[in-house]
């Protein structure tokens, strides 16, 4: 039986997988997890815990087929993968529960000597200092994509959209004005929002470091959490990148930490955490369509899992969501903010529509003239491309999407029932990103877009800009660091987490993984593009911290 086994899980490694469009690294080390566990003989004993690791690795190994159809040719070969997949992500599971489940990190008893409020000023000061090393010497002032650019603009002419969040966009505003007033020049003005925003991103941080010190965790983790958040490169670029993702990312890491203080009653100042919860609610809430989703279901669950157990909580959240409501709402239409494209909520199902006239599925004439009559049939098949939505987007003529938009989804549904293969390709291309593995992918840019602002990059050290480029370039080629930048993998181990936090018997440690969980399920219904980090940045600036208190004890 264990022969049999061993041909299986390393018909998984060698088999189809060397061929992936992944980082095959990750295969490769849960495949090696999978030998380790498999020659440990200990069983888990706990019967339920058996039965959800075994479905668990059944649906992780469901997820690796998936995303890599196009390797094989017969139902008979998805069946060996998928067999030999469970195989391996049970034995690797069961590896990990075991060794996991009675682990806790050693306990130290600094958090009685040294105030809070100091190591929260250390790991601020520590955290800021590279990023303002890195901003001034580096990448001043700062990274402005076409997006930055076209924000800064909006605040130039005075004309609103709300395509990138506006409130997002006050902020760049408010920064920059202030820039202006001090300094009289744009450049000094745009580096205002830049040491904004890395004070913010470093004050929510620290906060997170300071909570698991209050905690009585070891010092040398705390410290590892502090380098963590410090020296990772995409924490020091990001910091310093005119994004609406990073302020939400660190609103979402702020989030979750307010919940479990005030959950575990951590630090004397109470009105501060509840002050902190609400303030990173409305952020998470404001700052990104799907956040206010995100809450919604971060809500609902919460309610599902603990009842009425919390109704302060709830009384912020609900307010959280009604105050985002009326900012995104009445207030933007009497600001006369522009809404944002029709389109811009339908990459996937415009993607399925497409994917069908490129597989030459059989359609209608009928079916035909009602695709062409919203996106430009004869084009579809030059422009498109699976894993990005923008080029199909550009082809749909929104007015006549708008005037019949119940139809047009008739379609959608008539189309998808008739070629459901097609469909689901589309969909899998468009988001396995944030699902499997990880994929190389564009991380961060150290560059400002061409404009007429006389906005300029200005590197003062040339030689810490090479060191900077340099270990970022090592980093991202070392496999391994596939890992640490993989989104799928990420986000399976966020759901790991809470998985391992129930099994320890800690819903409430557990439900701590929903809001990004809430997150990365927006994305699957509604990605423009299939692995874009910003998109799910807030999962790694909250990982190290449910990491950190997963393994903390009650």
């Amino acid at each position: 039986m264990m022969a049999i086994q061993v041909i299986l899980m390393y018909y998984w490694i060698a088999k189809y997988l060397m061929q992936t469009d992944s980082i095959y690294t990750i295969y490769l080390i849960w495949g090696v997890l999978g030998f380790v566990g498999l020659s440990h003989n200990t069983k888990i004993q706990i019967k339920s815990h058996l039965l959800i690791l075994t479905g668990v690795s059944f649906v992780f190994s469901g997820t690796v087929v998936l995303s890599n159809y196009y390797l094989f040719s017969t139902s008979q070969q998805i069946l060996m993968m998928l067999l030999s997949g469970t195989l391996v992500s049970f034995h690797a599971f069961k590896f990990l529960y075991l060794k996991l489940m009675n682990a806790y990190w050693n306990e130290s008893n600094l958090s009685g000597k040294i105030k809070p409020w100091i190591i929260f000023l250390l790991a601020l000061v520590v955290i800021a200092s590279i990023d303002f090393f890195y901003l001034f010497e580096c990448d001043y002032p700062g990274n402005l994509s076409s997006d930055s650019i076209d924000q800064i603009g909006q605040i130039m002419r005075g004309q609103y959209s709300n395509h990138h969040p506006f409130w997002h966009t006050m902020i760049i505003k408010a920064c920059i004005s202030l820039g202006l007033q001090l300094f009289g020049e744009i450049n000094a003005a745009v580096a205002v929002y830049s040491v904004f925003q890395i004070i913010f991103m470093s004050a929510c941080f620290a906060y997170a470091i300071v909570t698991v010190f209050q905690q009585k965790i070891s010092l040398k983790i705390i410290l590892l959490g502090v380098m963590w958040y410090a020296f990772m490169p995409y924490h020091i670029v990001y910091s310093t990148t005119m994004w609406k993702d990073i302020i939400f990312a660190g609103a979402v890491l702020l989030f979750t930490t307010s919940l479990y203080r005030i959950w575990y009653e951590v630090g004397k100042c109470k009105i501060l955490n509840w002050s902190n919860l609400f303030l990173g609610g409305l952020l998470f809430a404001l700052l990104r369509s799907n956040g206010r989703i995100a809450v919604i279901l971060t809500l609902v669950g919460m309610v599902i899992i603990f009842r009425a157990k919390y109704k302060i909580i709830y009384c912020i959240m609900i307010s959280v969501i009604l105050i985002a409501y009326i900012l995104n709402g009445p207030i933007l239409t009497k600001l006369d903010v522009t809404k944002p494209s029709i389109q811009e909520s339908l990459s996937i199902p415009l993607q399925q529509i497409a994917r069908v006239v490129v597989d030459e599925g059989e359609l209608t004439e009928e079916q035909c003239m009602r695709i062409d009559n919203i996106l430009d049939i004869e084009k579809i098949k030059e422009v498109y491309h699976p894993s990005v939505s923008d080029p199909i987007k550009a082809l749909l003529d929104r007015d006549s999407f708008s005037e019949d938009v119940v139809a047009n989804m008739q379609l959608w549904l008539e189309l998808g029932i008739q070629h459901p293969g097609s469909y689901i390709k589309a969909w899998v291309d468009q988001t396995k990103g944030y699902w499997n593995g990880g994929y190389i992918y564009t991380v961060y840019y150290h560059w400002i877009y061409e404009n007429d602002f006389g906005i300029v990059r200005s590197v003062k050290n040339d030689y810490a800009m090479n060191i900077m480029v340099g270990i970022a370039d090592i980093v991202a080629a070392n496999p391994f660091y596939g890992i640490l930048r993989g989104i799928g993998i990420n986000a399976w181990a966020i759901f790991g987490l809470a998985l391992l936090n129930y099994f320890k018997g800690s819903k409430r440690k557990a439900f701590l993984s929903f809001p990004v969980m809430g997150i990365v399920a927006t994305l699957l219904i509604a990605t423009p593009l299939f692995s874009e980090f910003r998109y799910a940045y807030s999962i790694f600036t909250c990982i190290p911290f449910l990491t950190l208190i997963t393994f903390t004890k009650e």
